[in-house]
């Protein structure tokens, strides 16, 4: 991601609320860091991308569900959304998690699972809001 910004969840809260549910908008409020951010990739055109991240001291299954959950919710909503996951440790539960769920894993200044949950973001796209 290129020129990374955190974004307030209040900042889209009206767009959000015209688009969501109120138990998709309950869900999505704790979400503990939005990110919006720039793809800019020669195998893909450049399109605004946001990284939903649930952020714990250590990481574990129940971190990466709600990252999944959240960024799915942002995708109904109609943003390109990465899933991710930070923390100084995580658990093996945790780590099996985000490798199968492909949601991003930020620990000790690295990354993994990035271009699986990149992947998953660009192939899953956006869904359209219920009515």
């Amino acid at each position: 991601m290129r020129r990374a910004q955190v974004v307030p969840l209040q900042e889209l809260e009206a767009e959000l609320e015209e688009r969501l549910t109120d138990e998709e908008m309950n869900e999505l409020r704790p979400l503990d860091l939005l990110v919006r951010g720039r793809l800019n990739r020669k195998d893909h055109p450049a399109l605004d991308l946001h990284l939903a991240l649930e952020v714990s001291a250590v990481v574990d299954r129940n971190d990466v569900e709600r990252a999944k959950r959240r960024a799915a919710i942002l995708r109904r909503a109609g943003y390109v959304t990465v899933s991710g996951v930070a923390g100084e440790a995580t658990t093996q539960g945790g780590v099996e998690s985000a490798q199968a769920e492909q949601v991003a894993l930020f620990r000790n200044g690295a990354v993994d699972y990035w271009e699986e949950a990149l992947a998953d973001a660009l192939t899953n796209g956006t869904t359209p809001a219920p009515e």
